[in-house]
């Protein structure tokens, strides 16, 4: 198996601005052995025309137009049941990769036979500039059996509360290459993101109860780029509903696959970054401000929250994070409505 066929699946809905320049990153990697399967999740706008155009110029592209719309998690099952590869990896299509990330991400997972291999980041602005890199701080290196739920898997959820704050990886299903026949063994699909708000969170912890090896590509090879229409950026008023559900239901997860109390702990970081993403959405919503304010002191007042902020360590984030961690601990609601607002 010296050079698998590596699946690419790129779930689609009304990206039309970003999408050639997802697939040109991809039908350009210096790996050519892929499968491309574009899923369109019923687009409106030109994003399924891109998608034939693409399957016309480059025999590798597989197209699955779907007639119903369900959403991203849906759309990797949906290609997942057709991939014929060894491997595979998922990349959001508003996003983009490096050249040279298949081939580095396989040539690590063939060399380490490793079933999951995962690599650092690039963030890019809505102007197409850099703005940071996240790279893997220790180097190449492989973790297996018990090591992957024991060591990898709490860092990979957040960083060591006990630790300098930093954080060692980032958690996505997209900066990760799957050896296949693990997946199928597992029987493992994504659970959808109308179902659990962070499905790649959920999803992969799903996983790694039955992963016995991991390998980290240093290499910041993944282009996660800004886009103000993207799912996660959406307003909704029941977003905090979504979130508080996350958190119950992973830690549910978590029973279910005897993982540690370390790794339900370190749970509690995404749970609180959402929140917080939560009220700042709700503090520069379109609401009248009466609306506005109870809203968010029904938030801040949520026993399930204020359990959180109260055991959960805070001293190793930015400043403005520990004051507002403060706030919210000493239930000055109204402070707290002040700081988001300034904030917005």
């Amino acid at each position: 198996m010296n050079n698998p066929v590596v699946t690419v699946v790129l779930p689609i809905y009304n990206v039309e601005s970003y999408l050639e320049r997802c697939i040109k990153s991809i039908i350009h990697q210096t790996y050519p052995n892929l499968e491309i399967i574009l899923v369109d999740d019923c687009s409106t706008d030109r994003s399924p025309r891109i998608c034939d155009e693409w399957a016309e110029k480059d025999d590798r592209i597989r197209v699955i137009h779907k007639e119903v719309n369900e959403g991203q998690g849906i759309g990797r099952n949906d290609a997942l049941t057709v991939a014929t590869g060894q491997y595979i990896c998922f990349f959001d299509s508003d996003d983009y990769v490096m050249p040279n990330t298949v081939e580095r991400l396989v040539t690590v997972a063939i060399r380490e036979k490793a079933e999951i291999t995962v690599c650092g980041m690039r963030d890019i602005d809505a102007y197409g500039r850099e703005i940071s890199r996240f790279v893997l701080p220790y180097g190449e290196r492989t973790y297996r059996d018990s090591a992957v739920v024991d060591e990898f898997l709490p860092d990979y959820i957040a960083a060591d509360p006990n630790g300098n704050g930093e954080r060692l990886y980032y958690m996505s299903a997209c900066m990760t290459l799957y050896e296949m026949k693990v997946l199928r063994k597992l029987k493992w699909s994504f659970v959808s993101e109308r179902v659990i708000i962070s499905e790649d969170l959920y999803s992969l912890l799903s996983l790694f109860s039955g992963v016995s090896s991991v390998s980290v590509v240093p290499d910041a090879l993944y282009c996660y780029c800004y886009n103000e229409h993207s799912f996660s950026r959406k307003y909704r008023p029941d977003r905090y509903r979504e979130v508080k559900n996350f958190y119950l239901e992973t830690l549910k997860l978590c029973e279910a696959n005897g993982y540690s109390d370390k790794i339900k702990y370190r749970i509690a970081k995404p749970f609180l970054s959402y929140t917080i993403a939560t009220l700042k959405q709700e503090a520069k919503a379109p609401n009248p401000i009466r609306m506005k304010k109870w809203i968010m002191f029904c938030i801040m007042d949520d026993d399930v929250l204020r359990q959180v902020v109260y055991v959960h360590r805070h001293d190793k984030v930015g400043i403005k994070q520990r004051i507002l961690f403060f706030v919210l601990r000493k239930q000055w609601k109204r402070v707290a409505l002040l700081l988001f607002r300034l904030q917005k």
